[in-house]
Order: structure tokens, then C-alpha cells, then sequence
């Protein structure tokens, strides 16, 4: 489906966000962000065979947009309002770019735990001119934002779980990509080598790697940085690096926040080494002041190193293929947000769905996942990946003054959120 030829420059954007964000008949209202929709990777994960009976199309394309802008580094940003096809009003936002203007790049709190609204997180990062809502996430007992799956945010690692979990995410170079993968460390002492487990897991059995534990089973470390505070599984033996060197060792080191260790200006650097088995026994063999070389990297199988990843939901669509499942939470009418890309990865799409209406929530309707994934193959996108939807769904787009909701009203109710996907001019 082309894009209308009405195009509004960026001194115009302010007039054009007002009028999404006016209450006039059709357009959406504010509403309860909700509980999560539950579709979280584990509920993606697999495939089942596509019935008749679920609907692929939707007429949200069919008729002509109800607003366009574009914003720095070339980015388009288009609406469309029609139906889910089930009666329910909707709303697709799409904002499209090309990958030689741009680079894909993820926003995220402070640390772990924290959560901020869409467009908080889009204004927070420097330089991205629109941004959408990130990974799957879940609240511990605490009622902290957890991520569910790996984050990486400018080449940084903040978090990886054990074993190998479903990314969404750019390389090097800022391309996007969606793959499978896995932390690749170790870490090095002495005659030793151990392989790196995890990063910043807080031993939950919430997060979305599948795999073995090695750091459970004692064949490999555990890395934990300032990032992840006080929480963090408890193993047999804890080591703490400060500018390579062990500065600290015992069975339980305190560490994190207000601690003497990975706390303040002096120990934003610090590293703690956890271990349990033979790995802890190497752990504990280590002396004051021994030299300790740490090293870990989030790789997708192929060897390919990701600058910026956050975990996501299933494939949708692969070389133009439709694998989108139509069973459990993928059949319902529910907010989306999508990534999406053509093959040879020269075009980029961000795409979000929501309910709109006077007596229905943003939150509440939206698409089928093989709606969805039709969507973002009319836009001419040939491979998408589905990342955390519902309540959760947004699309800030950046302006003169600060980042502001796009794909429904402004005063739409925000889900807070641990980590976004942005686009920044190169």
C-alpha cells in the first residue's frame, strides 16, 4: 500500500499530533493501561498449523490515511483508522525509514527494575526522533519491571539470562536483525578459563533463555554489575573486581547500592563474579589483588555480535513468508507493536496497532497476529518480529518540545515499561 503525497514538514508536527490527540468522533481515548497481555516469549515460542478460520486481513489500509508527518533522518510517520473486523475500531500507526538514514538502537532505564513511560525513554535517548515500546517484561515480588530477556543498549550488556533467548535488535553497523542468541564471555585468571553463564540475571524463572543453567550447574560464572543493584542468585562463592582485581571475596559480598562494593562514583565499575561447583572453587582460589580478566559479548549463532538487543516475541514474517500462529493469545484482538524490515535490509518499519472509540481503552483492541503481520506486509516489509503488545503498546515521536504519543491520543494512559526500540539519524 503507497503512502499518501500529503507530506508535513517537522514545524508542522505539532499541529498534526494535536489533531491525532483531539477527542472527535472515532479517534481514541484514554484508558486503563491493563494487565499484560500474556503473550510474553514463552507463549510465541513455537508454531502451530494456520487455520481458515482466523483472519488475515483487516481494512485498515483500504482507505486514506488520517495523518502524516516526517520527522528528522528522513522518517515517515502514517495512520490509518479502520476495523479489526470484529466491530471494534482501530488504529495503525506506521512509521517507516531508511536503513542508510537511520540506526535501530534501544532506550532503557537507569537499572534494573526501573520503568519509564514510551516517551520518556525516547526523549531520554540522545538523538532518537521516534521510538516504540521494547522486550517483554514481567513484575518480581517487589513489583519491579523485569525484563524477561536480554537487553543491550549501545554495544553495552546490561542483562542476558542463561541459556539462548529470541532478540530483536541491531549489529554493529545498526541494521536490524532477529535472531536467537546467547551470552559468549569468559572469564580468564591464573591457568583458568571460565565461561561466562549469565549477566545481571537475577535467578528468576521468569526470563526467556531456554537452554542449561551452566551457572546453576557450576560450570560457569555469573557476571553481575552496579546495573542490576542488590539483586542477584545466590551461589556457593562471590568474587568483586575493581579495575581488574579482586578487591573482595566471600560467600555473600555486599555489593549494589549503598554498598561498599558496585556502589557511588568509585565502584560504578566494579564487577562481582558468583559461582557454584567447580566453578566456585576456581572462584575461591583467587587472592587479594589477583588480576582477573572479564570479557562477555551477547553473539546470535552465526557469530554476528549485537550492538543493541532487546528479548522479543515470534517471527511473523520471514523472507515474506506469513508465520504468524492464529491459536491462543495470536487470534484475539489485542494492541500490537511490531518491527519490520525488507530483505535486504535497506528499509525499516516501526508499526503499531491500538483500539480507539469513545467507549473502548487504547489497551484494549487491536489485531490478530496474522492481521498484524498482513499489515506489515502491505507496507512492503518482508521479515517482522513481534515485540511486547497490550497495554504496553506505544509510538513517541520526537518534536521541539520533547517526545510525544503519536499512535493515539496524547493523554492516553502509558504503560511504564523497562526498555524501547528508537530510531536515530546517522
Amino acid at each position: 500500500m503507497g503512502l499518501p503525497r500529503r507530506t508535513v514538514p517537522l514545524a508542522a508536527a505539532t499541529l498534526l499530533l494535536a489533531a491525532l490527540a483531539t477527542p472527535a468522533a472515532g479517534t481514541v481515548t484514554a484508558g486503563a493501561a491493563g494487565a499484560s497481555a500474556g503473550t510474553g516469549p514463552a507463549a510465541d515460542a513455537g508454531r502451530s498449523p494456520l487455520a481458515s478460520a482466523c483472519p488475515s486481513r483487516s481494512d485498515l489500509l483500504d482507505g486514506s490515511p488520517v495523518a502524516r508527518l516526517r520527522a528528522a533522518g528522513g522518517v515517515t510517520v502514517t495512520a490509518w483508522n479502520g476495523t479489526d473486523g470484529r466491530g471494534h475500531d482501530v488504529r495503525v500507526t506506521a512509521a517507516q525509514a531508511s536503513v542508510a538514514r537511520v540506526r535501530l538502537a534501544v532506550s532503557a532505564a537507569a537499572g534494573f527494575g526501573d520503568a519509564r513511560r514510551t516517551t520518556e525513554l525516547t526523549a531520554g535517548t540522545r538523538g532518537a526522533v521516534i521510538g516504540v515500546n521494547g522486550g517483554y517484561f514481567g513484575y518480581d515480588w517487589s513489583g519491579a519491571a523485569v525484563p524477561q530477556g536480554p537487553l543491550v543498549r549501545g554495544g553495552h550488556v546490561l542483562r542476558v539470562p542463561p541459556g539462548r533467548s529470541a532478540v530483536v535488535g541491531a549489529d554493529a553497523a545498526g541494521r536490524p536483525l532477529a535472531v536467537t542468541a546467547h551470552v559468549d564471555g569468559v572469564v580468564r585468571f591464573a591457568a583458568s578459563r571460565l565461561p561466562v553463564g549469565s549477566v545481571n540475571d537475577d535467578g528468576g524463572s521468569g526470563h526467556a533463555g531456554s537452554g542449561v543453567d551452566a551457572v546453576a550447574a557450576g560450570r560457569a560464572v555469573a557476571v553481575v554489575t552496579p546495573w542490576l543493584g542488590r539483586a542477584r542468585p545466590l551461589r556457593t562463592w562471590e568474587v568483586v573486581l575493581r579495575q581488574g582485581v579482586v578487591v573482595a571475596a566471600a560467600r555473600r559480598v555486599a555489593f549494589g547500592a549503598g554498598s561498599t562494593w558496585g556502589s557511588g562514583t568509585q565502584g560504578r565499575g566494579d564487577v562481582l563474579l558468583a559461582a557454584s561447583g567447580a566453578a566456585g572453587r576456581a572462584l575461591k582460589a583467587l587472592r587479594p589483588r589477583a588480576a582477573v580478566a572479564v570479557d562477555y559479548a551477547l553473539r546470535a549463532a552465526d557469530g554476528t555480535r549485537l550492538g543493541e538487543a532487546v528479548g522479543s516475541g515470534a517471527v511473523m514474517l520471514r523472507n515474506g513468508r506469513d508465520l504468524a500462529r492464529c491459536d491462543g493469545p495470536g487470534s484475539v484482538s489485542r494492541p500490537r507493536t511490531l518491527v519490520a524490515w525488507d530483505t535486504p535490509r535497506t528499509r525499516l518499519w516501526f508499526v503499531t496497532v491500538d483500539g480507539r472509540g469513545w467507549d473502548a481503552p487504547v489497551s484494549r483492541y487491536g489485531l490478530s497476529y496474522r492481521q498484524a503481520t498482513e499489515v506489515a506486509r502491505a507496507l512492503g516489509a518482508t521479515q517482522a518480529v513481534m515485540v511486547d503488545g497490550g497495554g504496553s503498546t506505544t509510538m513517541a515521536l520526537r518534536g521541539s518540545g520533547g517526545a510525544r504519543r503519536v499512535d493515539a491520543p496524547e493523554n492516553a494512559l502509558q504503560r511504564q515499561v523497562p526498555d524501547g526500540l528508537v530510531l536515530i539519524p546517522r
